[in-house]
């Protein structure tokens, strides 16, 4: 019984690290495909990409931060489940 309960868990474990690795995918071709408007002479403290607005009205820095809570999300559930494991 408990070889079946590590099985399940190893599963559950693969299946969560194939759906990071596919969303962390996603998401960086969506960001090379967000537009860049800045020069490439501009200075890093001159460029504010928070401020940068695109076609669907949100911000790039609110795309960033709701990302990073996606994969912040992704990695709580992958630690849950290596604990578990071990």
């Amino acid at each position: 019984m408990s070889l079946v309960g590590v099985i399940v868990l190893t599963a559950g474990y693969e299946f969560v690290r194939e759906m990071s690795r596919r969303y962390e995918a996603s998401s960086a071709e969506y960001a090379n495909k967000l537009p860049n408007c800045l020069d490439e002479d501009d200075d890093e403290d001159v460029r504010e990409r928070s401020s940068l607005l695109w076609a669907t009205g949100k911000s790039l820095g609110e795309v960033e931060k709701r990302q990073k809570l996606v994969k912040a999300a992704f990695y709580a559930v992958q630690v849950f489940y290596s604990f578990f494991i071990m």
